[in-house]
C-alpha cells in the first residue's frame, strides 16, 4: 500500500507541517516534481527523501549518484517512453528488466508496457533530478534547468553540462553590445554550424546499444562512480527489442483559436482546477495578438521556462532557460513594478541574452506578471517581430491575463489534493493489473547492493557540522569569498547553486560575509504581505543565509535592528526561513514598527516562528500590549495576534472591540474574525455572547461552523485555512450550491478528529 509523499515526510518529522505546506503550494503553482520543489526548499538531505520516497511509492529505493549510466541497455526503452514515464533503464536479467522511476512511479503505465512486450519490468524509485540527468546521458535529452541547479548544489564539484551555453564572444566583441539581435542570431548560427562540422563526435548523443564490455567506457568517467553494469549483470539484452533511442521530435506549432474575449474567459473559467490547462487556453489564445507566446513558471525566485506556441516553439528549449529576477532584465522590471510591459525590446544584456537563446529578434515585446496574493507565480511572454501589433487585441490580451491571477488562485482552493500536480489527468490504464501486485524483487542478480566508490553529497546547500573544539586541525579553511559571492550574484542558475553549496561547508565565515552584503539584489518589492515568501523569492543573499542555519540566524538578528528600513523589512522575512531562538526578540520588536510594510513582515515572520518556546514564553507580554497606552501599540498588538490566531487574547480583542478609539476597535475586530472566522464586527455584545457559546469548543470546529456562514468572505478563508491543513477539500466549495455545501460539511465534521487539524487548535 501507498502513502502520499507528505504524509510519510510528516510522520517522520523530516519536515514540519508549514514546510509541508509551503512545498504543496510550491508544487501546485510553480510545477515540476514534488522531490524537486523539496530539495529546492532545502533542509532536508537527500537520502533521507530517498528514503521517504521509497516508502511513499512502495518499492525500493535506489540512489542514482552512485552509478553510471549503463548506455548498453539505452535501446531496452524509447526515450519517448523514458521521457514521458521520467524512467530510464538499469539492467537485464534473463526476461526482466530493472528500471529507476521517478516519484509517482508509474505502475499502471510500466504493468501494461511489460504486458505488451511479453516482459517483466521491477521498477526502483529515484530523485527525479538524477533521473533526468540519466536521460540525458543515456538518449541526448535536454536537462531542465531546475533539475541542472539541484544537481549542482547536490555535487558542487561534479562536472555538468550547462542548460544552454551561451555561444562564446570573440575579444575583439566582447558582449556584442553593437549588434542587434537578428545580427546576434545570424552570428549564433553561424557559429553552431562551424562548431558542429569541427565535431568528430556529437557531445552526448542518442547512443546506439553497444557491446557489453565497451559500456565502461561511455558515459562521463570523470565522475568516477561505480558502474551500474556491475550491480545489474547484463543478461540477454537482445531479448526486449524496440525501437533505437532518440528525442522526439518536436511537434508543429498549434494554430491560433478565433476566440473572443468572452469566448476565452469562458475557457478559462472550465480549466480552473487543472494547472496545464489555465497555461494551455492562455498561450492558444494569445496567438491571435502574437506571433510567439510562452510561459514562465516563478519558481523560488527564478522565472523557469514552462512551455511555448507559435513560430519556431520548442518547449525542450524554453524549460531549459532559466531567469534570476533579481539581475536587471525585463523580467525585474515586471516584477517589481507588478505590471505588465508591451513595447520595444529593452537594452538589457539579460533581456538580450534571453532573446537569443529562445532565437528570437522581435521587433515588439510583452510580458505580463500573474500574481496571487501578492506572490509572483508565472509570467506570460508575447512577441511580434513583422506586422505591428494590433492595440485592439493587446488590450484584450490583456485584461484577458488579469483572469489569470484569479484562476491560478481558485487552484490551490479547488484541487482536491494539494500534494498532486495541478491538471495531471488519471488516464486508465490499457489492461487490467491482476488483482494481486507482484512481489517486489530485492537487487537484481541477488547481488550485494553497495555503493558505488564516490559519496555523493548529500544535502542541497546544508550548512555543514562545525568541527569540535577538540579539533582546530580538522577546521576547514574559509575560502576565497570574492569568487563565491560573483557566482552567487550571477545570473546562471547552477552557478549559483554552486556557490550555496560552496557556502555552506564554511557555514560561521560565510554567515559573516553575506550579513555585510545583505540584502543584496532582490526582485521583491517592499509592500505589505499577506504570505511569507521563501528565501529565494527575496534574493540569491538572503537564501544563501537560510542556508546556512543557525549560523545564518546569528548573522542576521543584527540586522533586524538596522538603520535602514530596507535592511529591516528583507531581515525581518529572512527571519520567518530561519526558526532559531535568536530572532525572536527582534521579530517581537519589528511587530510594532511604525512602518506598515516592516510590522506587516513581522506578524508573518512571527507566524512562522510560533511554535518556538521562546516565541511561546513571549506570548503572555504581546497580549498585555491590548492595554497599552499608545493607542498605535493596541492596534499593532491586535494585529499580531490576529495574525498568530492566538485562542488566548480573544478576551482581551473583545474588551478591545468596545473602545472608544475606532481604529483600535476596527483592528481587535478584524484580529478575532482571523481567529474565529466569526463576524460580528463592532458589536461588543454579540462577541460576548458569542464567547460565552464557543469557548470550550475548539479552533477547528469555529472553521467548521464557518462553511456554514451565509456570507461567502467568511466561508472561502475558512475553507481555505482548513484544506490547507488536510490537504483535500472533501468536495467543499465556498460558492457551491447551498445543498452541496452542507453535504460537504458533513463529511468535514466526521473529519474533525484527523490530527492534521490539530494545528488548527
Amino acid at each position: 500500500m501507498t502513502a502520499r509523499l507528505e504524509d510519510v515526510l510528516l510522520a517522520r518529522g523530516l519536515l514540519s507541517p508549514e514546510r509541508v505546506v509551503e512545498a504543496l503550494r510550491d508544487h501546485a503553482l510553480g510545477g515540476g516534481q514534488l522531490d524537486t520543489v523539496i530539495l529546492e526548499l532545502g533542509g532536508l538531505s537527500e537520502r533521507e527523501l530517498l528514503s521517504a520516497l521509497a516508502d511513499a511509492a512502495g518499492v525500493q529505493a535506489l540512489h542514482l549518484g552512485d552509478y553510471e549510466p549503463n548506455v548498453a541497455v539505452a535501446a531496452e526503452l524509447p526515450a519517448d517512453i523514458a521521457e514521458r514515464l521520467d524512467v530510464v533503464p538499469l539492467s537485464t536479467e534473463g526476461q526482466t528488466l530493472h528500471v529507476a522511476s521517478a516519484y509517482p512511479v508509474p505502475e499502471l503505465e510500466l504493468h501494461a508496457l511489460a504486458e505488451m512486450r511479453h516482459r517483466k519490468i521491477v521498477p526502483w524509485v529515484a530523485i527525479s533530478a538524477r533521473v533526468r540527468d540519466w536521460l540525458l546521458v543515456l538518449y541526448g535529452l535536454p536537462l531542465p534547468a531546475r533539475e541542472a541547479a539541484v544537481l549542482a548544489a547536490l555535487e558542487p564539484h561534479r562536472p555538468l553540462p550547462l542548460p544552454l551555453p551561451a555561444p562564446e564572444a570573440d575579444s575583439a566583441d566582447s558582449l556584442d553590445e553593437g549588434l542587434t539581435l537578428e545580427e546576434l542570431l545570424a552570428k549564433d548560427m553561424l557559429a553552431r554550424e562551424a562548431s558542429s562540422r569541427a565535431e568528430t563526435t556529437p557531445v552526448r548523443p542518442a547512443p546506439p546499444v553497444p557491446a557489453p564490455e565497451k559500456a565502461a567506457h561511455q558515459g562521463p568517467a570523470s565522475r568516477g562512480r561505480a558502474k551500474t553494469e556491475q550491480a545489474f549483470p547484463m543478461l540477454g539484452t537482445a531479448a526486449f527489442p524496440l525501437a533505437p533511442p532518440g528525442p522526439a521530435a518536436p511537434s508543429p506549432g498549434e494554430a491560433a483559436v478565433q476566440w473572443t474575449l468572452e469566448e476565452a474567459r469562458s475557457a478559462l473559467r472550465a480549466v480552473t482546477s487543472e494547472r496545464e490547462g489555465i497555461k494551455d487556453v492562455a498561450l492558444r489564445y494569445g496567438r491571435q495578438t502574437f506571433d510567439y507566446l510562452a510561459a514562465f513558471a516563478v519558481v523560488h525566485g527564478q522565472a523557469v521556462g514552462w512551455d511555448a506556441r507559435g513560430e519556431g516553439a520548442d518547449k525542450a528549449r524554453l524549460q531549459q532557460l532559466s531567469v534570476p529576477l533579481d539581475v536587471p532584465s525585463l523580467f525585474r522590471t515586471v516584477a517589481l513594478a507588478h505590471a505588465a510591459y508591451a513595447g520595444p525590446v529593452p537594452k538589457d544584456a539579460k533581456t538580450r541574452d534571453v532573446l537569443l537563446q529562445l532565437r528570437r529578434a522581435p521587433r515588439t515585446v510583452f510580458l505580463h506578471p500573474v500574481e496571487v496574493k501578492g506572490r509572483l507565480v508565472a509570467l506570460v511572454y508575447g512577441d511580434r517581430a513583422g506586422k505591428p501589433v494590433s492595440q485592439r487585441r493587446l488590450a484584450e490580451f490583456r485584461l484577458f491575463c488579469q483572469e489569470l491571477s484569479g484562476a491560478f488562485a481558485e487552484l490551490l482552493v479547488l484541487r482536491r489534493q494539494l500534494g498532486r500536480a495541478a491538471g495531471a489527468a488519471e488516464v486508465p490504464p490499457p489492461v487490467a493489473l491482476p488483482e494481486t501486485p507482484p512481489a517486489r524483487q530485492g537487487p537484481p542478480g541477488g547481488l550485494d547492493w553497495a555503493p558505488g566508490v564516490r559519496a555523493a553529497a548529500d544535502s542541497l546547500g546544508r550548512a555543514t557540522t562545525r568541527p569540535g573544539p577538540g579539533q582546530p586541525e580538522g577546521a576547514r579553511p574559509p575560502p576565497d569569498f570574492q569568487p563565491l559571492l560573483a557566482g552567487l550574484l550571477g545570473s546562471e542558475p547552477v552557478q549559483r547553486a554552486r556557490a550555496m553549496a560552496e557556502l555552506a561547508r564554511t557555514p560561521e565565515p560565510s554567515a559573516r560575509v553575506l550579513a555585510e552584503a545583505f540584502p543584496g539584489p532582490t526582485a521583491w518589492s517592499r509592500l505589505p504581505v499577506e504570505e511569507l515568501p521563501v528565501a529565494d523569492e527575496l534574493g540569491p543573499i538572503p537564501a544563501a543565509l537560510v542556508r546556512l542555519g543557525r549560523p545564518g540566524a546569528s548573522a542576521l538578528a543584527p540586522l533586524l535592528d538596522a538603520p535602514s528600513a530596507d535592511t529591516r523589512y528583507f531581515a525581518l522575512l529572512t527571519a520567518g526561513n530561519l526558526p532559531f531562538p535568536e530572532l525572536v526578540p527582534g521579530v517581537l520588536r519589528g511587530v510594532f514598527d511604525l512602518v506598515p510594510e516592516l510590522s506587516s513582515a513581522a506578524r508573518m515572520a512571527a507566524r512562522a516562528l510560533r511554535r518556538l518556546p521562546r516565541f511561546e514564553a513571549a506570548m503572555p507580554s504581546l497580549r498585555q500590549e491590548l492595554a497599552a497606552r499608545d493607542p498605535m501599540r493596541r492596534i499593532l498588538a491586535a494585529r499580531a495576534l490576529g495574525a498568530l490566531r492566538d485562542r488566548l487574547s480573544v478576551e482581551g480583542l473583545i474588551g478591545l472591540t468596545g473602545s472608544d478609539d475606532v481604529l483600535c476597535a476596527t483592528a481587535a475586530a478584524e484580529a478575532l474574525f482571523e481567529i474565529t472566522r466569526a463576524s460580528f464586527g463592532l458589536t461588543k455584545r454579540a462577541w460576548v455572547a458569542w464567547w460565552a457559546e464557543n469557548r470550550r469548543r475548539s479552533r477547528s470546529q469555529w472553521l467548521l461552523a464557518a462553511l456554514r456562514h451565509k456570507d461567502v468572505a467568511v466561508r472561502r478563508p475558512a475553507a481555505e485555512e482548513l484544506t490547507s491543513a488536510l490537504g483535500e477539500t472533501l468536495g467543499y466549495s465556498a460558492d457551491g450550491p447551498e445543498k452541496t455545501r452542507e453535504l460537504a460539511v458533513q463529511r468535514w465534521e466526521l473529519a474533525l478528529q484527523d490530527p492534521r487539524l490539530r494545528a488548527l487548535n
